[in-house]
């Protein structure tokens, strides 16, 4: 009668089994791997010393960082974005042949096979698209909470200091801040998003009231557009389908919005005569592009949308620095008027 107690490798050999490789297949793995590893960057290298273009790979050899360049101290959730390094691999990832041709083919094949998405971009009903950092702020925590800015202390900083410090300035300055509450997305049109959603229901953020009634506590003018898109979206679409930002109809009806607040707290303005030409524009949507679909994708079909040129005598509408109003806006200001977006020009919020 044997007497030998089996060790705890023996009894986990027995319980899950084992594999045995060969010393030419272990060899051939080996061998492969090493050469996979070194294929993409001489894939990259040969690409663009073809193309005429800066080899990537020999920036940090020609230029490393120095220690002084690395903030302290060095944690990566407050120093992603100025981390020597960081900006360097980001630059490889950006100029890799390699691994956009393949990107591209794999993300295909996961939206037309499984209607999947990115980290970035969330894919709703039929053509829709959703920024995920939006339908993050509908479903997540308040903006507001000490804890959602020691999450990512960059990304979402307490918006009340900036706004304060504008409004103050305006008011040193003899000037008045009026606040345009824009809602995100998916917040206007989440039954795109969810069958749980009907068309009105509106999610929103925790801490959207508490942040117009600070403002009204403040004494800070604003301007909420949540009614006013929801009116748009109750008659036709809001929102661009497959892009972040609106369409021109619920545009100019927030622009009409914002117009009427400053006449209320400013008075009569000067007013010139202007004239709206339109224009057909189309494009597939900026979230169309944050997917990294081949160039010649046929998922998604270019939207089309009418927008209104404003033009005057002396041609199309152009800022003026002596103006009474000063708009501070970012990329829905300037969607149908900046020309790199694509969708058309002269005909953006500041010119309505």
């Amino acid at each position: 009668m044997s007497t030998h107690k089996p060790t705890r490798e023996e009894i986990a050999l027995t319980e899950v089994g084992h594999t045995d490789i060969g010393r030419g297949t272990a060899i051939a793995m080996v061998v492969g791997f090493l050469l996979l590893i070194v294929a993409v960057p001489v894939i990259d290298t040969v690409a663009q010393w073809r193309a005429n273009e800066p080899i990537a790979a020999l920036g940090l050899l020609r230029a490393p960082p120095r220690l002084a360049d690395f903030p302290r101290p060095v944690q990566r959730g407050e120093t992603h974005g100025h981390n020597p390094l960081h900006a360097f691999e980001s630059s490889l990832e950006q100029a890799s042949a390699a691994r956009g041709a393949v990107q591209r083919q794999v993300e295909l094949a996961l939206a037309s096979t499984f209607h999947a998405g990115s980290g970035k971009v969330v894919r709703g009903e039929g053509d829709w698209l959703f920024w995920r950092p939006g339908v993050d702020a509908v479903s997540g925590r308040g903006f507001l909470s000490p804890d959602h800015h020691a999450v990512t202390p960059r990304r979402h900083r307490d918006p009340r200091v900036a706004i304060r410090s504008v409004h103050d300035a305006c008011v040193a300055a003899g000037a008045r801040l009026v606040v345009l509450a824009l809602p995100d997305k998916a917040t206007i049109h989440a039954e795109r998003i969810s069958r749980t959603f009907a068309p009105g229901d509106a999610p929103r953020n925790p801490d959207d009231d508490a942040f117009a009634a600070w403002l009204d506590g403040q004494g800070i003018a604003r301007v909420d557009a949540l009614p006013v898109l929801l009116a748009q979206a109750a008659i036709g679409d809001a929102f661009l389908r497959q892009d972040t930002h609106w369409t021109p109809t619920a545009m100019d009806a927030v622009a009409a919005a914002v117009a009427t607040r400053v006449r209320e707290l400013a008075g009569d303005l000067a007013t010139v005569a202007w004239r709206e030409e339109a224009a057909d524009v189309a494009r597939v949507g900026d979230l169309v592009d944050a997917l990294k679909l081949p160039g010649d994708q046929r998922l998604f079909a270019a939207q089309s949308v009418r927008i209104g040129r404003v033009m005057g005598d002396g041609g199309p509408w152009a800022s003026d620095p002596a103006a009474a109003v000063l708009l501070l806006g970012d990329s829905f200001a300037n969607i149908y008027s900046a020309a790199p977006m694509g969708w058309g020009e002269h005909a953006g919020f500041a010119a309505l």
